[in-house]
This record gives C-alpha cells, structure tokens and sequence, in this order.
C-alpha cells in the first residue's frame, strides 16, 4: 500500500529553473566606430562609458562599476567595515553563483580604496538576470550573527598573519605607510574589528556606503547602448542614490630635498632572517615624454640589474626593479629596486644598490645605436601588444577609468613619442636628473641577525631617518591633485 500510495516528500524536488541560461547568441550591430569607449552618460551619479566588441565577435559582455563613496577609506574602521560588509555581499551572493557560472555568467566585488567595484561578465543575453539578483543582495537588510562571526573571524585572521607574509611585502607597506596620507596600520585595522557588530556592517553598507555614491561604470561586448543604459539602470534605479558630496581622493607626500629619507622596521617575524632594502627614486607627475624615458630606462637596466646584484654578487634570492606609481589616480611616478636578502644587512644592500645605480648604470646607459634602436623596438612592441581575449581589452579600458586619467590610447601614445623623440643623450639627461638627483626613500626591514642601527650610530648627514610614518607626514608637503577630468557626452 505504501508503495501505490506513497507520501510527498517536500525536501526531494527538482532543482529550481535557471533563468540564466542564455538563449539568444546573436552578434549586434556595432553601433559606435569608435576605437575606444565613448561617454554616454556624466552626471553627478553616473559616468558611464560604453564599447562594443569589434575585434573578437563573441556573444558575451563584461560590465565593470565601481560604487565610488567619500565614506570608503575614512578610517581604520571605514576600510574594516567596508572589508566586512564586501564579505557579507559575496557569502549571500553564493546563493546563486553556481547557478550562473553554470549559464557562463560571473560576478565578483573588489575593495578599492574610493570604494567598492562590482565586475560582472558572461553570457549578454542573461546578463540583466544576474545583475538584479546581485542588486538584491546588495540592498539586503539580513546578515545572520553566525555568518557574520564567521567572516569577522576570517578578517581577524589575515590581519594577524600579516607578520607571516614576505619580508619584502613588508618593505612596501612600509613605503606605503610613508608616502600615502590614508593608510592605515594593521594593528589600527586589528584594534578596529574589535568592538564592530553586524548592525554596524549593515548601518554602514545602507545608510552610509549606499546613500550617496557616484557610480563609474564600463559596459563592454555583445550590447547596444540601449542595452549599456538599460544595464545601468538596473542599478541607479533600484538603489535610488544621492550624489555624494565628494569623493575621496589618495594623496602622496611630497620628498622635499635631495637627501636620502629612511624608514626602519625590525622584521614582524622575529624567526625570519631576512633583511630586506626598497628603494623609491621619486620622480612625481611626469608627462608622456617623460614616461616614455623611464619605460626605457627601466627595460635596459632590468636585465643587468637582476644579472649583477643577484647572479654575480648573489645579494639575494629577490632582486626586482620597475616603474612605481602612487596615488589612485597613479600619477606619481618613481622608479624602485628591492632586495631581499639571508646573508647581507640593509647597510651593505644599500651600499650595492648606490654603486649599482650610481655608478654602474650610467655606462649601461650609454648604448651604441643599434642596441638602443634595439631597446626602443623591444619596448614599443610591449606597449603596443594587443589584448588576447575581450577580457584583457576590457582590463586596459577599466585601468584608464579606475586611474582617473582616461587617456585610452595612452600606450600607444608613449610608444610614438618613444620612438620619434627619445635619443640616446635625452636617456642620459633624464637619468642623471631622476636617478642622480632626485629625492629618495629606502625602507629597511631588518632580520632577527641585524640589528637597527641606533640613531648615534648613524654618521650619514645625508640621511633623514624617518622615526613615525604618521608624524612624517604631517610635517611633509603633499603633491597636488589633478585636475577634474572634463568630458563631452556622446550625442
């Protein structure tokens, strides 16, 4: 009898139907010529930029957004519960992120230091489907204590494994906390997570974070630019925001003097041995031209750097120079070299780094022209190098946008004036002025076998050493913002 009438069980049932699954494939019409993105929207809300796919002809598109808020990176406690609230959003976003990966669709958020990027991609014909279920969770009231204890707990643990990350990542947050006017300690991050609770996540996220922001946003692919504003309304219309007030904006010190500036730390991990030296040539805002310089600069002395500090003179096993840029609009550029290094102390690696780079690399510089035509055509085919997939295509626009500088064409542009206006002796001008004379800041970590030198035992009158990273920067000048960005919308 119980087989012939058998009683429904409620918790056996069919999955619940995808309606992610994309079922139109069609290519749309390309309905800008355009090389680049174009503007179709710019208020106090919104700037939004449209390109459609006219190189790899795939039915897909990538949707790039970034909820720009003042209250992001206010404070210790602004950047943790952003960190929380962003750990909220994809826990309740994992409801259905399984199913949409299953129709080809992704989504993920990304912490910026202006506020919080949502990256979305797959499939076109469905992609609207995925975006209201991401609004939906991003407007949620709900934050269960147990998840939200989980996700305090996974945060407390990465700020407490901090001292067991490279030496060398401790150098350059050492440099960070120097030349950043908004960076924060991770024990002021530690100190911050303590006392916060899931209403002060949610009352942050809803009535902080999400009442006034100016959305930046990149719609590139398979869509129309119907399909563009329609995507993006999705948003704005759904969450409703003000437009903010300001925005915020990262701000970089200032080195005043050709002196040397120094900042030691002892290693956060007193069993690790290894020192480490990061070097930064600040350059500051420099123009195409100037870029186009220190490309070069950087790709001819890369190799030789890497072959005499770590094959000959085996300082290290990490020797890495490259170009270095501070601020969220990346202006400020330098140029940095770092060591890390079992065997030496941070004196002695400074001390090779100075007879490297000031003696060593000048006649590396002077090249016969034939090997600088060859470096120039080495350089000019990276910056020229096209995107693979629709994806790096999309990477390069949203590195224009999310800098600030909106300049699309921009290594192109350097490739150009590389090859028509840097010479051999313009190489050498710029060296001679940005490594030879140009302020400096070396960041010494010092392994548990090398102790800091104590301030008496530092004879170099050409050293500033840098005691308080807090307090240096409250002493020190600022290098000034750029100017506001002005467009002219598409018509």
């Amino acid at each position: 009898g119980q087989w012939s009438n058998p009683e429904k069980k409620t918790e056996l049932h069919l999955p619940e139907r995808n309606d992610m699954i994309a079922t139109n494939f069609d290519l749309k019409e390309h309905e800008s010529k355009s090389d680049t993105p174009i503007l179709l929207e710019d208020s106090p809300i919104l700037r939004l930029w449209y390109k459609p796919d006219t190189v790899f002809n795939m039915p897909k598109t990538n949707m790039l957004l970034e909820f720009q808020s003042i209250v992001a990176y206010q404070s210790p406690e602004s950047i943790v519960l952003l960190s929380l609230w962003q750990l909220a959003l994809a826990e309740r976003a994992n409801d259905f992120t399984y199913l949409a990966s299953m129709a080809g669709l992704y989504c993920d958020f990304v912490i910026t230091k202006t506020g919080l990027e949502l990256h979305v991609s797959g499939y076109n014909d469905k992609l609207d489907k995925l975006l209201e279920r991401i609004v939906q969770v991003i407007k949620s009231n709900e934050l269960d204590d147990d998840v939200f204890y989980r996700l305090k707990d996974k945060l407390k643990q990465q700020f407490l494994n901090f001292p067991f990350l490279e030496p060398y990542q401790h150098a350059m947050y050492g440099g960070d906390l120097c030349m950043l006017d908004q960076k924060f300690t991770i024990q002021e991050k530690i100190e911050a997570l303590k006392d916060i609770t899931s209403k002060d996540v949610l009352h942050f996220g809803l009535n902080q974070f999400l009442k006034r922001f100016r959305l930046e946003c990149l719609v590139h692919g398979n869509s129309s630019i119907e399909d563009a504003k329609r995507l993006t309304n999705v948003v704005i219309d759904s969450i409703k925001p003000k437009a903010p007030f300001a925005l915020s904006e990262e701000r970089v010190v200032q080195l005043t003097t050709s002196k040397r500036y120094v900042y030691r730390l002892d290693s956060f991990n007193p069993s690790n041995t290894n020192s480490v030296v990061e070097r930064i040539y600040q350059m500051g805002p420099l123009t195409l031209l100037q870029n186009a310089h220190l490309a070069l600069m950087n790709n001819i002395l890369k190799e030789p750097a890497f072959n005499e500090l770590r094959t000959q003179q085996q300082l290290g096993y990490i020797v890495h120079t490259s170009i270095n840029t501070f601020g969220n609009n990346h202006n400020v550029k330098g140029y940095l070299i770092l060591i890390q290094s079992d065997s030496y102390s941070p004196k002695v690696l400074e001390e090779r780094i100075d007879t490297f780079f000031h003696e060593t690399s000048r006649d590396i510089l002077k090249l016969d022209k034939e090997t600088f035509d060859q470096q120039v055509a080495a350089v000019c085919q990276t910056l020229r190098e096209k995107p693979k997939n629709l994806l790096q295509e999309s990477s390069r626009y949203w590195g224009s946008i999310s800098k600030r500088n909106y300049n699309f064409t921009r290594m192109k542009d350097i490739a150009n004036l590389l090859e028509k206006e840097v010479t051999p002796d313009s190489l050498l001008n710029f060296y001679e002025k940005y490594i030879m004379e140009s302020p400096r800041l070396s960041v010494q970590v010092h392994g548990n076998n090398h102790d800091i030198p104590t301030l008496e035992n530092t004879n170099d009158t050409d050293v500033l050493i840098i005691e308080n990273p807090t307090e240096f920067k409250r002493t020190m000048p600022l290098f000034p913002l750029k100017p506001t960005a002005q467009f002219q919308k598409e018509s």
